[in-house]
């Protein structure tokens, strides 16, 4: 078994959007979630994106998503991302240099929400998929989570784990 070592991909934001979930849906009136529900198998293959080489897990998640939509709306419109279009979307927003660890710094959410409905990220093909909007989910907050993913058919969440965390996973402890 290859020993991944974890590199952080996501850093914390400096001015999280404003625009939030809660403010202006109202779950009293929505339907709840089903109790499963999701679209992860109609994408063949995921593939790693880079994040288990690099940190660029917030754009290799921006993939997933792309993929999981443009299978559920457009099944015969590719979403073909591979690892080097997500570094270079990842080397385009955060200035990562590949071959150099110490630009590895990883991403700021907010700003990255704000790049993919500006600029887009663009698959191995030259497609570039952007995003209409984007809105701030409250950390922790597991149902409005799952009623985000419901609504929106996938979402982008960020783990701030403790750096002994790190180290137990680098370690192969966890």
């Amino acid at each position: 078994m290859k020993m991944i070592e974890f590199h952080p991909g996501r850093t914390l934001s400096a001015m999280p959007p404003t625009f939030r979930l809660a403010d202006y849906v109202d779950k009293t009136v929505l339907p709840h979630p089903p109790a499963t529900f999701g679209h992860e198998k109609t994408v063949v293959s995921w593939g790693m994106l880079g994040n288990d080489s690099v940190g660029d897990c917030v754009l290799a998640g921006a993939a997933h998503e792309h993929m999981v939509w443009c299978d559920e709306s457009v099944p015969t419109l590719a979403c073909r991302f591979d690892t080097a279009s997500v570094i270079s979307a990842y080397s385009a927003l955060t200035g990562y240099v590949p071959g150099k660890p110490s630009t590895d710094r990883g991403t700021d959410m907010a700003k990255a929400a704000s790049w993919r409905r500006k600029s887009g990220i663009t698959d191995a093909d030259g497609h570039v998929h952007k995003i209409a909007a984007y809105l701030a989910i409250e950390g922790g907050n597991v149902s409005e989570i799952l009623t985000a993913c419901w609504l929106f058919g996938a979402v982008g969440i960020g783990l701030q784990l403790p750096a002994y965390a790190m180290d137990e996973f680098n370690a192969g402890r966890a």
